[in-house]
């Protein structure tokens, strides 16, 4: 019959239909033999025959009529499919070439016939069944399951691009793959086909018709409108994944929009794989006897839930979605997603961002989880009503698996959940256990970014709130129930949680502290090592707790302050990571400008000399946040305040000491940020240079600051004469000196320089001219120093009541206005003490032996006392500035210029330089927007009507400054609104301006209005 079958001899329907007969029961035979692989080579040849070219082995009349015998050859091949007692390579060989067969038929396309393409699913639904769906063989399941569930997909396709299939074919599909749910060949197959159908309904408009179970038993019809438009990022995927899905669909929009739809709940609720149901049905299906550990439906459920994380990924345009193995993810790194270098062999689908990150070589798997999460959701993603009508029944109950049900009852109203099992604790867990907790953590990590992605002013509905808050209460408990992975998945994706005004996430506060409190105090997070990185992990719990920090000064809670502050200053102990060190550093200045406790710079000052010291990046954080809390005023801080100079002082020592291989322009960076530190402080607080030893510990950094060391030593003492000049650097060098310079510019000033009041002397020359009990102001000599520093200098000659001369200097620079008062001394000090003795003892013996030699000498009267003296040609000469003639180099040329204060207009000219404000001044506008306001006028119309502004807009320009009348030379050219003091309301016509002010800065707080005449209004 072979023999004839191949040389054509069958020409009439008789002829074939009794080899048909033949055929179809030697596939009925055992496959001792090469009759059953005759059979199907056969009928392989056959069904090729309406898409490949004919052959003298096919009949004619199957040529003619192809459609009418592959219904029956179809048919007649189910047998080969069915359960064997014995399982052999042939049977699992003939079966995929069975399979290959079939799909190459349905790449037919149009020529096939509606009836051969529901007989061809039908022939594939019915193989699938009966290798797949439980009972089943172990073995012929397990090795049949990857080609028969590509083969089906692939058809199935096919048959929507050509054919679409009838509502019972669909209804039969869901329920097969139900029943095949725990093969995790066919959730992967599912994904890969699901993900394909995203990518060409990505960027398209859907609406759908969608099922939501909202309340008990109460099923309500909604319309999910999808319009993501054409800037949306596209979602690309593999070429072998592309491929699945035909060309042919994408000619008909609607089509590609059911077929996807449908496709995506094929798979039913994945949360029905871990129901005691489920779980009973596997073992007693399974004919091993295999138990909860090797049941793979923990498996299939953690594939499922991945694959939808995935897709929730697409619609929000973030990152990444993968099909890699459960089994090769868990033995990687659990919840960090595998992306193309953790998992070579598989194909990754990744969303094309050009415009918003470069490119960037891959290194490790949680590398590029990082730049995923960096990624902000696209602006045209849905709403997040919409997602969750799509996604939320299944991660709401993915996410609340292994809860009691009274728990679920009581906080959602419901009866009961199908899903629900007993709460496991973390000694009774097992593997699979280990997996199904994976796959919660995946459907809490896609609810986080969905609730994350709410855009200003988005509604969401109250039942998808309450369900997603009692997510995360129940994922972040600390206690002996609590779930790793899930609080991990949590924490890494809710950064901005309390930062998209979520209706009732306040609630949240004391559940994410208590889960921040696990986390940050810990140096070593090993439990969450096999979970994710921690590095990540203790990153998001940073930023999470950053945006808790704001939450307490607004509802008020003062245990709440003190207990976020704890925990702040616990991380920042713990913290080895220099950029969370930095975070953290930022996150104490803020919290420590908003709770007004100084107290909490004295750990960061400590680990300044400490842990940091070593660390310049760490150095210059905490620098900076030291400078932030100079700033911060508080009564009786005063020993905090000198324990921070003090450390200050430390630090400086410690860095100029360090071995001159060590010394870089980095770490002399750090050192002009602490010089810059430390003169913050002395500015800010002034009063710290009454204290003498802080004064002369000041003054002793500055001096190593400039000359590289300092004179008094441990073992001795150096004068300034005697040293050598060798600082650190330049840059060093000028740093101490224009610490120096706020130094002299501080101690002994009145009034201080801080507050509204000016930081320049109040006296002129007119006063100076009447406090000596002088009437010419003529006599002061006026000079022009490096021509930036005006000195005015009044010599004042010894009187009855005045015993040594007296110099005045009153000098002028950029920073205001100083007055000093010399006085000559002619005490000398010092080593010239020591020296003038010696010689005046050499001198003595000389004498007594010239007295011996020669007659006694005239005795000498004292001249009178000099009545006139040049003070200030003195005090110029000292400073380097004057040479008297032959006696040494001159100053340099312009370097000293005397001026004439005879000439006209120069008393005037002096009025008005020292009416120039010594500060740097800035201004800055201040608008209130409305939502939806996007035009000039309609901003600064607001001001007009203070009415509709609220309370906490007023209370923000009152912590800005003090109401300052504006002068009425700026009144022509400014239109201002400013406060009343009662600070409630804005009333117009007043022209002022809040105003901030302190030793170096002046800053103007303007509001425009709306007129006619403002410079604003264009």
């Amino acid at each position: 019959m072979e023999t004839a079958i191949h040389q054509g001899a069958l020409h009439c329907v008789l002829q074939v239909k009794w080899v048909m007969e033949v055929l179809r029961c030697g596939l009925t035979l055992p496959l001792d033999g090469d009759i059953v692989k005759g059979c199907v080579d056969v009928y392989s040849d056959w069904l090729t025959a309406l898409v490949a070219p004919p052959t003298d082995s096919t009949p004619s009349v199957i040529r003619e009529e192809p459609d009418q015998y592959i219904q029956k050859i179809l048919q007649d091949l189910y047998t080969l499919f069915l359960p064997r007692p014995d399982i052999s390579p042939l049977q699992l060989q003939l079966c995929q070439q069975v399979l290959s067969a079939v799909q190459q038929l349905s790449r037919g396309g149009a020529v096939v016939r509606r009836e051969t393409w529901e007989t061809l699913l039908h022939f594939l639904l019915r193989i699938s069944h009966a290798v797949l769906a439980p009972p089943s063989s172990q073995g012929a399941a397990e090795q049949l399951a990857q080609p028969m569930m590509a083969a089906l997909f692939q058809v199935w396709l096919l048959a929507c691009a050509c054919c679409f299939p009838s509502p019972p074919y669909w209804k039969t599909m869901r329920e097969l793959l139900s029943d095949c749910r725990r093969h995790p060949v066919a959730v992967r197959q599912w994904s890969r086909v699901t993900a394909a159908l995203t990518s060409r309904v990505g960027l398209r408009s859907i609406l759908l018709q969608v099922q939501v179970k909202v309340q008990v038993q109460v099923q309500v019809q909604i319309q999910v409108q999808l319009n993501l438009g054409p800037g949306f990022p596209s979602f690309k995927v593999p070429e072998e994944d592309e491929a699945l899905i035909p060309a042919e669909m994408d000619q008909d929009q609607d089509l590609v929009s059911q077929t996807w739809f449908r496709f995506l709940h094929m798979l039913s609720n994945p949360a029905e794989l871990c129901s005691p149901a489920h779980q009973e049905v596997q073992r007693g299906g399974s004919t091993g006897g295999a138990g909860p550990a090797e049941c793979p439906l923990q498996e299939s459920f953690y594939t499922a839930m991945r694959g939808v994380s995935g897709l929730v990924d697409a619609f929000l345009g973030l990152a990444e979605f993968d099909r890699t193995t459960p089994r090769q993810q868990l033995a990687t790194d659990g919840l960090s997603r595998p992306r193309s270098d953790s998992a070579p062999a598989t194909a990754v689908f990744r969303l094309s961002m050009p415009s918003v990150l470069p490119s960037t070589p891959p290194t490790t798997s949680r590398t590029s989880e990082l730049s995923e999460k960096t990624l902000p959701p696209s602006p045209l993603r849905p709403k997040v009503n919409a997602l969750l009508h799509l996604f939320g029944r299944w991660l709401f109950d993915a996410a609340l698996l292994h809860l009691p049900t009274s728990q679920t009852d009581a906080s959602l109203g419901r009866r009961g959940s199908q899903v629900s099992a007993d709460p496991l604790s973390s000694s009774q867990k097992s593997d699979s256990d280990d997996v199904i907790e994976r796959g919660r953590a995946e459907a809490c990590r896609a609810l986080c970014k969905i609730f994350t992605s709410k855009k200003t002013g988005e509604d969401i509905l109250p039942v998808y709130l309450s369900r997603f808050y009692m997510v995360l209460i129940q994922g972040l408990q600390v206690s002996e129930v609590q779930s790793l992975p899930v609080m991990a998945a949590i924490l890494l994706h809710s950064s901005f949680l309390f930062c998209c005004d979520l209706k009732g996430v306040n609630f949240l506060l004391p559940h994410v502290t208590s889960a921040l409190e696990y986390i940050l105090p810990e140096r070593d997070l090993s439990r969450f090592q096999c979970f994710v990185s921690c590095t990540e992990l203790r990153r998001a719990s940073i930023h999470i707790l950053l945006s808790l920090l704001p939450l307490p000064v607004q509802l008020g809670p003062p245990e709440a302050e003190f207990r976020l502050l704890r925990l702040l200053m616990g991380a920042l102990q713990v913290e080895t990571q220099p950029a969370h060190t930095q975070m953290l550093l930022v996150a104490m200045l803020g919290a420590v400008q908003d709770f007004a406790v100084l107290e909490a710079s004295g750990p960061e000052a400590q680990r300044l000399n400490s842990n940091w010291r070593t660390n310049v990046s760490c150095s210059l954080s905490a620098l900076g946040a030291l400078g932030g809390l100079a700033k911060v005023r508080l009564q009786g801080a005063e020993s905090a305040q000198r324990s921070v100079v003090r450390s200050l002082c430390s630090f400086i020592v410690f860095q100029c000491r360090r071995p001159p291989p060590l010394h870089s322009r980095v770490l002399h960076s750090a050192i002009v940020a602490a010089f810059h530190c430390l003169e913050l402080w002395i500015l800010q607080h002034p009063a710290l240079l009454d204290q003498p030893e802080c004064l002369m510990e000041v003054l002793e950094i500055v001096e190593q600051g400039i000359s590289g060391s300092k004179s008094r030593q441990e073992q001795e003492t150096r004068y300034k004469d005697d040293k050598e000049h060798s600082p650190a650097s330049m840059r060093v060098k000028d740093a101490a000196e224009a610490t120096l310079s706020s130094i002299m510019q501080i101690v002994g000033v009145c009034p201080p320089p801080d507050g509204s009041a000016s930081p320049c002397s109040q006296l002129d020359e007119s006063s100076l001219i009447g406090s000596c009990g002088l009437t010419d102001s003529s006599r002061f000599r006026y000079f022009v120093l490096d021509k930036s520093v005006m000195v005015a200098m009044l010599e004042q000659p010894p009187s009855n009541q005045l015993t040594n001369p007296r110099l005045v200097m009153l000098v002028r620079t950029a920073s205001g206005r100083r007055v000093w008062n010399l006085q000559l001394n002619q005490q000398l000090r010092g080593t010239k003490v020591e020296r003038l003795r010696a010689e005046l003892e050499k001198q003595q013996e000389v004498e007594e032996q010239r007295s011996r030699l020669l007659k006694p000498p005239t005795r000498c009267r004292a001249p009178p006392p000099a009545r006139s003296f040049q003070t200030a040609r003195m005090l110029l000469s000292h400073l380097g500035l004057l040479f008297t003639e032959g006696a040494g180099p001159s100053a340099p040329p312009g370097q000293l210029v005397a001026l004439d204060s005879s000439l006209p207009g120069f008393q005037d000219d002096l009025v008005s330089l020292d009416q120039l404000t010594c500060r740097s001044h800035d201004s800055a506008s201040i608008f209130y927007v409305k939502r939806g306001q996007k035009t000039a006028a309609q901003v600064l119309s607001n001001m007009d009507d203070s009415s509709g502004l609220p309370q906490s807009f007023f209370h923000f320009l009152c912590s800005l400054g003090l109401p300052v009348e504006v002068r009425p030379a700026e009144r022509k050219t400014e239109n201002l609104v400013a406060m009343d003091e009662g600070g409630g309301d804005v009333s117009r016509g007043k022209n002022q301006v809040f105003q901030y002010r302190d030793a170096l800065s002046e800053v103007d707080f303007i509001i425009p209005c709306l007129s006619s005449s403002s410079v604003f209004s264009s």
